[in-house]
């Protein structure tokens, strides 16, 4: 069994890295998502640069 002032400590430092982890988990999920809309506007950008492209495609065979 720990003495009272240390396990004091030790609870204290716990509780300090515990409210460490949910600010990383937070800035984790906030990159994350942001990850995902960039990832989603790059999917939209390319589909429509290959629509473009083959409007143009069309175009050029007609």
């Amino acid at each position: 069994m720990l003495p009272e002032d240390l396990r004091t400590v030790v609870l204290a430092r716990l509780d300090a890295l515990e409210a460490r982890v949910r600010s990383l988990e937070v800035m984790l999920a906030a990159v994350d998502s942001k990850v995902d809309r960039n990832h989603q506007e790059h999917l939209t950008a390319a589909h429509r640069f290959r629509t473009d492209l083959d409007r143009v495609r069309e175009r050029t065979e007609i």
